[in-house]
């Protein structure tokens, strides 16, 4: 849990990233916003 409350407050703390997140529509959107910046 510890994890993924650090994951989220580094993904909040990236405008880029949560701008993007706001712009998501679809599933694949997600998965795509996951593999550009976490894998």
């Amino acid at each position: 849990h510890l994890e993924n409350m650090m994951r989220l407050s580094e993904m909040l703390m990236n405008e880029e990233l949560v701008e993007e997140l706001l712009e998501a529509k679809s599933k694949e959107d997600l998965l795509a916003i996951d593999k550009k910046y976490y894998q």
